[in-house]
């Protein structure tokens, strides 16, 4: 209406017509950039199988876990008093706990694996259990804000993708405890060599695709077979 765009005038509208402080609704982006690129990941790093590890090798060396926990100390901080956004906010803070454990989860089960430490593997059989209940915090806030937000028709797709990531955690623990207990000699999952997601070289840059969850909820698409 002023023929031009200024940002802080924009904030002052929000704050006055909503009650909604701009800068705390941009932090929940946050979640999206561990890596600092501009390619919003945070789909891939939930979706991320952890014991194919499909997108292990482009995580590698990015620093997640301090990061998520910045992240989700600042949300928190942002969450209260929003509002009708206040079930939103629940939902990104969840998200970004989650994150803190489920981010590189794949990638520090392959180096300990691949080095035979099995007391960091004992300890990542546990965490599977801590990931479970961040897992269900996760839905049942994402379940709440969509009743909220949304008609119910729809939500029946959450269901299944997080079903999807609770039973394939509780999976990884019947792994990695029956290798500890000598039941199994090899867990064959983390036996394969971790490539780029991509199919790029290895010094070229990451996080360029599209990241559907099709595409990375499964590595073999023959699975309907066993049916």
């Amino acid at each position: 209406y002023n023929n031009s765009f200024d940002l802080d005038r924009a904030k002052d509208c929000l704050r006055y017509t909503c009650g909604i402080d701009y800068d705390d609704i941009m932090k929940t982006e946050l979640v999206e950039y561990p890596h600092g690129g501009d390619v919003g990941i945070s789909k891939v790093l939930l979706y991320n199988d952890p014991l194919m590890g499909l997108v292990d090798k482009d995580i590698e060396g990015v620093e997640t876990i301090q990061y998520y926990k910045n992240v989700t100390s600042q949300l928190e901080e942002a969450k209260s008093d929003k509002g009708i956004l206040e079930a939103a906010f629940e939902v990104i803070v969840n998200f970004s706990k989650l994150l803190e454990n489920k981010a590189d989860f794949g990638v520090r089960l392959k180096k300990a694996y691949d080095s035979k430490d099995k007391k960091e593997l004992e300890k990542l059989a546990k965490e599977c259990d801590l990931v479970l209940d961040k897992i269900q915090a996760l839905h049942t806030s994402h379940y709440n804000a969509w009743m909220q937000y949304n008609k119910p028709q729809g939500w029946e797709v959450n269901d299944v993708r997080y079903g999807g990531l609770r039973t394939r955690f509780e999976t990884a623990k019947k792994r990695l405890l029956a290798y500890l207990s000598g039941e199994i000699t090899a867990i064959e999952e983390l036996e394969e060599k971790r490539l780029r997601f991509d199919c790029k070289n290895e010094d070229e840059e990451k996080f360029g695709g599209a990241y559907l969850w099709k595409r990375h909820s499964e590595i073999s698409t023959a699975g309907w077979l066993l049916l």
